[in-house]
């Protein structure tokens, strides 16, 4: 993702419908852990739905979240083998990779922006 959805905007009109906005923060998740990234959930997205082997470092693996409890009854008995890998020996690394990015989440997020910069620019052949 080269730049942020507008979520807000996207909750205004989905609203008006009637429609739930999902937002796949897969890419982004150690970003909006940094505090680097909009969180989806602040904007008014009703789910997000991420990866915590991106740019979150951590085992591979996935995860559903929400702030609506309504939401949460309904996919809170979603098979976890439909959401993620499903192996519960990566729990003790995933709680390392929380810890890690509670401590240095935001100098993480700000260097993976400073890499992506770099590596957008243009090559130039040296001479």
């Amino acid at each position: 993702m080269l730049f942020p959805e507008p979520v807000a905007e996207i909750k205004a009109v989905a609203e008006k419908m009637g429609i739930l906005v999902a937002h796949d923060s897969s890419h982004v998740t150690g970003l909006i852990a940094g505090g680097v990234y909009p969180n989806p959930l602040d904007q008014g997205a009703d789910i997000m739905f991420g990866s915590t082997h991106k740019s979150f470092p951590g085992p591979q693996g996935g995860f559903i979240a929400t702030r609506d409890f309504n939401i949460y009854e309904r996919v809170g008995n979603v098979l976890a083998s439909l959401v993620t890998s499903h192996h519960l020996n990566r729990l003790p690394a995933l709680a390392v990779g929380m810890l890690e990015m509670k401590e240095f989440g935001k100098a993480y997020g700000e260097q993976i922006i400073r890499n992506s910069k770099t590596l957008a620019r243009p090559w130039k052949k040296p001479a």
